[in-house]
């Protein structure tokens, strides 16, 4: 297997890729994957995510997933939450290995049709397999938090603030110390609220691209779920907002009307206090991809990240829509000309 994965990785569409692996030793890449899935085995590249880690599909008797991950980063954490997910009912890859210093972890493969690519190809089941989506949700909530960090105020103005520090200088807006200032008084008062509700596990990136449905499996193991790691203790309310406000494909908003109902229904919240709740953590959780994909575009030279940004511009402006985020509605109208506008519009940088 000497080299396979230089091979496979050497050509120009892959290069970025080449550049990765070779912070490893590739000899180790190889005898780790001859190791878990025999000699014959081969490997080859997968699109990448929004993180720094890369994926390569092993190719053998059976497939899988082999993850690297950047120095400073261990797969155990990850590997720890997928146990947790399986123990609870739920469907997370089976770990098959992982290495020594936890940068290398070969996976079960769910398939190359994520549940987007899914709905894609079978248009009229979108209804179907989002109420299977949508039903897994309530199984993750009694999963214990131990070692979980928090979704607390501080995580949520964090989070946001990546609006202030990419997003809006990549629209020519001007940033001050008082403009801030007054950003972090509209939004305390929404995270404090967020930050009283009574924690669950949250999943963190519950959407199309995370999900795969597996009709074989009994409910609600048949949702295959990955890219878990960064679960938090959070608001019950999180990954139901995470799905429908799918910033990589559009929901049918007759549907997302109806997930959003049935899941009020399911954990018995008023339906006021629910749609409150939901526009605010719609809002961060938007604002805060706003300057994700900004950031991705700009720092980690990822330029495809920028096509969906109206997308998400349009959930923020829809999030601030809500009679209880006035005080930052008023933000944007003093600090934002046209903010709707350029929210919504493509944005070139």
């Amino acid at each position: 297997m000497a080299n396979r994965c230089g091979l496979v990785l050497h050509s120009d569409r892959n290069h970025w890729r080449l550049r990765f692996v070779l912070t490893m030793n590739i000899s180790d890449i190889d005898d780790f994957v001859a190791l878990h899935a025999g000699s014959d085995a081969h490997m080859e590249p997968l699109d990448g995510d929004a993180s720094s880690r890369k994926y390569l599909r092993v190719v053998g008797d059976k497939p899988f997933i082999l993850m690297l991950l950047p120095e400073g980063e261990t797969a155990h954490h990850q590997k720890r939450l997928g146990l947790m997910l399986q123990e609870a009912g739920l469907t997370a890859p089976l770990v098959r290995g992982i290495s020594d210093d936890g940068r290398m972890m070969i996976m079960e493969d769910f398939g190359s049709d994520r549940m987007k690519e899914q709905l894609e190809q079978n248009p009229r089941d979108e209804r179907s397999i989002y109420q299977v989506a949508l039903k897994a949700i309530p199984a993750l909530h009694p999963i214990s938090q131990l070692g979980l960090d928090p979704y607390d105020l501080a995580v949520y103005r964090r989070e946001t603030e990546l609006l202030i520090d990419w997003y809006l200088p990549a629209q020519n807006i001007p940033i001050s110390q008082g403009m801030v200032g007054e950003f972090t008084a509209a939004c305390d008062p929404i995270f404090w609220t967020l930050s009283r509700v009574e924690k669950v596990f949250v999943h963190r990136d519950y959407h199309a691209e995370n999900l795969f449905f597996l009709p074989t499996r009994q409910t609600p193991q048949n949702i295959g779920m990955i890219d878990f790691q960064d679960a938090l203790s959070g608001h019950p309310i999180y990954d139901l907002m995470s799905l429908v406000t799918d910033a990589r494909r559009d929901v049918d908003p007759v549907i997302a009307r109806q997930l959003v109902e049935d899941y009020r229904a399911q954990i018995g919240w008023d339906r006021e206090v629910f749609a409150a709740h939901y526009a605010m953590l719609s809002f961060q959780r938007n604002a805060k991809i706003l300057g994700i994909f900004v950031r991705l575009a700009q720092r980690d030279q990822k330029p495809r990240y920028l096509e969906l940004l109206p997308r998400v511009g349009h959930f923020v402006v829809e999030a601030l829509a809500h009679e209880g985020l006035g005080d930052l509605r008023q933000w944007f109208d003093d600090y934002v000309d046209d903010w709707q506008g350029r929210l919504t519009a493509p944005l070139s940088l």
